[in-house]
């Protein structure tokens, strides 16, 4: 994820295939999110590891959205 929104933000700069390679990093990182909501579904949350994990991840997916005050459910 990390490295996705490196070259993004380097994409900024007027390199388009940097940019897009970056969105295409910064989603194949946020993927392993859904298949660990799925196996905390399919256990019933008790492991509570995972369970702190996937809390911490899915904060993070929405943190930036409030660092440049864009509401979630409004893009603009």
């Amino acid at each position: 994820m990390f490295g996705g929104y490196l070259l993004s933000h380097i994409g900024l700069l007027d390199m388009k295939p940097l940019l897009l390679a970056g969105l295409m990093m910064m989603l194949a990182g946020w993927a392993p999110l859904t298949v660990l909501g799925r196996i905390l579904v399919r256990n019933g949350a008790k492991d509570r590891t995972a369970l702190s994990c996937f809390s911490a991840l899915s904060l993070r997916l929405l943190w930036p959205c409030r660092i440049h005050r864009v509401r979630v459910w409004r893009i603009g």
